[in-house]
């Protein structure tokens, strides 16, 4: 779903939309390879290097960024709390 409208702005800022017949019929193949390219060589690495890191315990930045407002929220809430 979201490539959908990546790709289409794409076509519609590189070749028109309104007026452009073929770019109408060409979009759903380029929508199927575009995707396909992105779950094959973006998401699908990705996946497996966060399993990986996972499996491994490794942290990255996110992790640490999380259990940072994790505990900033716990603090919050504690002094909210009154203790």
């Amino acid at each position: 779903y979201l490539m959908q409208h990546v790709l289409q702005g794409w076509i519609k800022r590189n070749f028109g939309w309104e007026d452009n017949d073929t770019a109408k019929l060409l979009f759903i193949p380029a929508l199927l390879v575009f995707s396909y390219a992105c779950q094959r060589w973006v998401e699908k690495p990705y996946t497996e290097y966060q399993r990986w890191r996972q499996e491994k315990g490794v942290k990255g930045c996110d992790d640490r960024y999380i259990s940072k407002l994790e505990s900033m929220g716990s603090k919050a809430s504690l002094k909210w709390r009154g203790h």
